[in-house]
């Protein structure tokens, strides 16, 4: 089981001094956290989603520092890679690395999986994207 806490603290501290993305993600996670219980997921997919949930825009900085945008598809590029360690400092299984990689990959693909931990992730990061208003 991945360390849901430590994972936190280490994803704060990537993200130190950027209070709007510190505060997304853990709204993503708060929606995931309910969205998956509602829909009754096994311990362990709801561990992974949570953990994905933390993690899912962890490509930003580097996707701002390598290609100068923080775009969706540059996130899906560079997040995995970013996430991979702190998953290893966090208790993750290679199993369990490989699914929260391949959602933080795909977060931004709404068509690549019909599975429920992938669609309550895109569901969870739609609910805590503010709207813009003209």
């Amino acid at each position: 089981m991945i360390d849901i806490e430590k994972l936190t603290a280490l994803a704060i501290a990537y993200d130190a001094g950027d209070a709007k993305r510190i505060q997304h993600f853990i709204k993503v996670y708060a929606y995931s956290r309910l969205l998956g219980r509602r829909e009754g997921l096994d311990e362990q997919k709801q561990n992974v989603l949570e953990a994905a949930a933390v993690l899912h825009d962890i490509g930003i900085h580097e996707a701002e520092r390598k290609h100068g945008s923080s775009g969706g598809h540059w996130q899906e590029m560079e997040g995995p890679a970013v996430a991979a360690p702190m998953l290893q400092q966090c208790g993750a299984d290679e199993r369990e690395s490989e699914r929260v990689q391949w959602l933080i990959a795909h977060h931004h693909t709404y068509t690549a999986g019909e599975e429920k931990d992938f669609r309550i992730l895109l569901e969870a990061d739609s609910l805590s994207t503010p709207t813009r208003t003209a």
